[in-house]
């Protein structure tokens, strides 16, 4: 006998989900397809799924946190006298939106539990969680590679050079800030304020393993506060060291708008 399909995309673009000859339905903002047709459930619907066919899903525990961006969790679905258990994952190259960015950790455990419970609805494969994989993935066309003469070669610039320019040639065109030379030049050692390595202790995302850098990248509003802080004289020894260690972000990869 033919399995028969694990879900239908209706004429008023509603999706229907079967699972043990029970039908589920879903409103059409209630899941993507993808550009290759893969139906991507949104996290709350799967959430929905699981209390309607009776799926109880275990607490979230933290198998890996390698740096701030790297998270392993796993998350193990009931239903009846089954089990299903899942591994989610998070790092820098499968975060394709910036709330992804933003939240790795929670991105991490909500795969873990979309993928318990389409899982042991023996879904997974036909049907995916959302935060799983982007809408957009389909083949990126091919550039024509054009055949022309190469172009002039400009004059080549090192970043620190780059940051090191007048005020009139800066990423935003502003003129600079009033720290813009102040950078802990003499009073800390170049190694200890290494944007790249220095861990952000002060402020909201303290306490997260943050290196500048990622302030940098993922909180840049929160890494300029830091770097406009003044009057640091009472200032304890660890916030004096991130002033300067945003001041030395933004001076070296840019301000920005």
């Amino acid at each position: 006998m033919e399995m028969p399909d694990r879900y239908t995309i209706n004429p008023d673009g509603s999706l229907t989900v079967y699972v043990d000859s029970q039908e589920y339905t879903f409103a059409k903002n209630q899941f993507l397809k993808s550009d290759k047709g893969r139906i991507l459930m949104k996290h709350q619907a799967i959430v929905m799924l699981a209390e309607m066919t009776g799926v109880k899903v275990k607490e979230p525990v933290l198998l890996s946190n390698y740096n701030p961006v790297i998270y392993v969790f796993s998350r193990t679905a009931v239903r009846g006298n089954d089990t299903f258990a899942a591994v989610g994952e998070s790092n820098r190259k499968n975060l394709f939106c910036d709330v992804m960015m933003m939240t790795p950790a929670t991105t991490a455990d909500n795969r873990a539990y979309e993928r318990a419970v389409l899982g042991i609805l023996g879904l997974h494969g036909d049907i995916y969680g959302a935060s799983e994989m982007n809408f957009k993935d389909g083949d990126k066309p091919q550039t024509e590679q054009k055949k022309s003469e190469p172009a002039a070669k400009k004059e080549e610039v090192t970043p620190k050079e780059e940051t090191n320019k007048s005020s009139e040639e800066n990423q935003t065109g502003n003129a600079e800030p009033f720290w813009w030379n102040d950078t802990g030049k003499g009073v800390y050692t170049d190694r200890v304020l290494d944007p790249e390595t220095f861990i952000i202790t002060e402020g909201p995302c303290g306490g997260k393993n943050w290196t500048t850098k990622q302030l940098y990248d993922y909180q840049y509003k929160s890494c300029l506060y830091f770097a406009e802080r003044s009057g640091l004289e009472n200032a304890t020894d660890d916030f004096k060291k991130q002033v300067y260690s945003c001041r030395r972000a933004i001076r070296e990869y840019g301000l920005r708008d």
